[in-house]
């Protein structure tokens, strides 16, 4: 299974923003586990660890964390507050040293085989079987709608590879 690391701001100006940051977190690791990722989440993986340790110290394990990503393989997803987060920056940084693939929150989520997920108004779309998901794509212009973990459930997925209007 690929690996992504959520990158994104933790720190702010109170505690209520600072939950707001680590929501935003959850739920892009929640969207991106449905998608077929192993998620990592730093910001949920030390929430709330403030003044338990010198920051730098959060930083060091989350770059340790993105040491062992492989290039081809693993990825980053940046989520669109990362450029006000001097963390997330370095993260970003590092991540372009290693040849991490980067992708961003602006640009849609990411299918572990290399589609985006956006949202998207057109109403054709047909599925595709690959060896570990199912991708739901429109006709029209070929944007990945929806993808499904593949299982051994037969009625998990009951309009699978049907056409869909």
């Amino acid at each position: 299974m690929k690996v992504i690391f959520i990158s994104g701001k933790y720190r702010d100006i109170d505690k209520e923003a600072v939950d707001r940051n680590i929501e935003k977190a959850k739920e892009a690791s929640i969207q991106l586990w449905g998608l077929g990722w192993a998620s990592f989440c730093p910001q949920l993986n030390t929430a709330h660890f403030d003044g338990l340790c010198d920051d730098k110290v959060w930083l060091q394990g989350d770059l340790e964390i993105v040491d062992r990503l492989r290039a081809g393989q693993d990825a980053i997803f940046a989520l669109d507050n990362w450029e006000t987060s001097e963390g997330a920056k370095q993260e970003i940084e590092f991540a372009k040293t290693k040849g991490l693939t980067i992708y961003y929150e602006v640009m849609g989520y990411p299918t572990p085989s290399g589609g985006i997920l956006k949202k998207h108004h057109c109403k054709d779309f047909f599925w595709v079987k690959n060896d570990l998901y199912n991708e739901r794509i429109c006709s029209k212009c070929g944007v990945v709608q929806e993808v499904k973990p593949i299982t051994t459930n037969p009625h998990s997925f009951p309009h699978q590879f049907a056409r869909i209007k």
